[in-house]
């Protein structure tokens, strides 16, 4: 099963050693569908033999990380662990989600508002922050900016017709 990752995040990739050895090198190439490696990177050492390194896809697509650790940092000497390999799915489905939910409000601010003479929205802007708490705070010093923590911003624009709403829109800022 693929591990999800997303677009421009970082994500943690490890490998553990069974029996705890500190002393090893460990290399990860990272392999897209087509089979170029695009990537090549070292981990380091953790705790208690787990290797890691932080590591941000940029592009979606199925890519295989490949392991391998060595006894030299040169790369060179194989430590006899074998290989293993883990599968990425690269996607933007979790920016999305935090999209839609910022959308619906969820830790949002929704400010410099403008309306018409007949008290119907004409303007405002949506900043969607990554909590609460920046939400508050952004929403405290509104219409200031407040960048801790925005994820999103959009703007929304209304048109009215006879008192009705004729088309309601928004758009993606940031």
């Amino acid at each position: 099963m693929p591990r999800s990752a997303p677009i421009d995040k970082p994500i943690l990739l490890t490998v553990t050693t069974y029996d705890a050895r500190t002393d090893l090198y460990v290399q990860a190439q990272i392999i897209d569908s087509g089979g170029s490696i695009i990537d090549t990177i070292e981990l380091t050492h953790q705790i208690l033999g787990v290797y890691g390194v932080d590591y941000t896809p940029t592009t979606e697509g199925y890519y295989t990380v490949y392991y391998q650790l060595y006894t030299d940092a040169g790369f060179t000497i194989n430590a006899g662990y074998g290989a293993s390999k883990e599968t990425l799915d690269v996607n933007s489905f979790r920016t999305d989600m935090l999209r839609l939910l910022g959308l619906v409000h969820q830790d949002s601010v929704i400010d410099s508002q403008s309306y018409d003479t007949d008290g119907n929205l004409r303007s405002a802007r949506i900043r969607c922050y990554d909590g609460a708490v920046n939400a508050a705070a952004a929403s405290a010093i509104s219409p200031a900016a407040y960048v801790t923590g925005q994820l999103f911003e959009y703007t929304v624009a209304a048109t009215y017709s006879g008192g009705l709403l004729t088309k309601y829109t928004i758009l993606k800022v940031l």
